[in-house]
């Protein structure tokens, strides 16, 4: 909710002129599916209130209604259509409350982009449409593909934070970073702090591959009759894991120590068949720091002239 109140200040009220950059993450902008459905069972929210108490109690609050899913997220069958108030109203919401979110939703997302930026969280299962039957929410797994008209073409599952669809989360045909994260980790990740610290800085190099500022360096091609070193920057030998993999198939082949040396972890480990390897290595609780090298038989490699400068 914080974030649409801060993009309604910036856009709706006027303060865009004091904010040089919003970034949001997660941000329903066009609600959930999971709003609906704590209004209707009285479950899924965080506080673990009796299911009559909650329903009561969501049925008050007006930041819940915002929170309605705003899209074609009602699946009849053959066509996907919008929630109405009035349905909101028959499943447990109050009806009032909801048209004025609806009003506020189309407000705020009549408003220009500015300078909005997006981090959506992906890979997560989350419910992104749902069925109507006697005000019964059913929740489902799939977003309806649609026609302009709202025909279903099709039923894909597109996942999302754990709580926003990814599609959600997206707003104003932005292009968005992507962080597979569940919804309440996405705002303490490394990948997450340094993609908001690249925006603050004007530096958007793109959430990293690993933690920050550890460095894996790896020889393009090595040879069998050689071992290939991983060189390894910016970890404590305690915290840090080198894992080698068969590119192909994916198996791990190797898992070699990393050892201080002149200042560096360094890895070392012997490859015995020729292919392409993956060598990842990973640091605390971020994503692991991947590289490729090609590892060849030197009798079966032409040898190169020196040409000369």
């Amino acid at each position: 909710m914080g974030r649409l109140i801060a993009r309604y200040f910036t856009h709706v009220l006027g303060g865009a002129a004091e904010v040089a950059t919003t970034l949001t993450l997660g941000t329903p902008y066009y609600g959930a599916v999971k709003a609906a459905y704590i209004l209707n069972y009285g479950k899924g929210a965080p506080v673990p209130l009796p299911k009559r108490r909650l329903r009561r109690l969501a049925r008050t609050m007006p930041g819940l209604h915002d929170l309605l899913p705003f899209y074609r997220c009602v699946d009849d069958g053959s066509t996907a259509r919008f929630l109405t108030p009035q349905e909101a109203g028959g499943l447990g919401a109050d009806s009032e409350l909801a048209a004025e979110a609806k009003a506020r939703h189309e407000t705020l997302m009549g408003c220009a982009a500015g300078s909005l930026r997006l981090l959506v969280g992906t890979d997560q299962p989350i419910t992104q449409s749902m069925r109507l039957a006697d005000g019964v929410v059913t929740e489902l797994y799939a977003t309806c593909t649609t026609t302009a008209d709202g025909t279903i073409t099709d039923r894909v599952d597109l996942g999302g934070d754990s709580t926003v669809f990814r599609r959600a989360a997206a707003a104003f045909d932005l292009a968005s970073a992507s962080l597979p994260q569940a919804h309440g980790s996405l705002a303490k990740t490394p990948e997450a702090i340094a993609h908001v610290r690249d925006v603050l800085l004007n530096a958007m190099a793109g959430p990293p591959l690993g933690v920050t500022e550890l460095g894996v360096e790896v020889p393009d091609v090595a040879f069998m009759d050689q071992r290939l070193e991983v060189r390894v920057t910016g970890a404590d030998a305690p915290a840090a894991v080198c894992r080698v993999f068969d590119a192909d198939s994916g198996a791990q082949v190797a898992t070699p120590p990393l050892l201080r040396r002149d200042g560096l972890l360094v890895a070392s480990t012997e490859l015995d068949v020729p292919g392409v390897y993956r060598i990842e290595v990973k640091a605390g609780g971020a994503s692991a720091v991947v590289q490729y090298t090609m590892v060849a038989d030197a009798d079966d490699l032409p040898l190169v002239e020196d040409e000369g400068p």
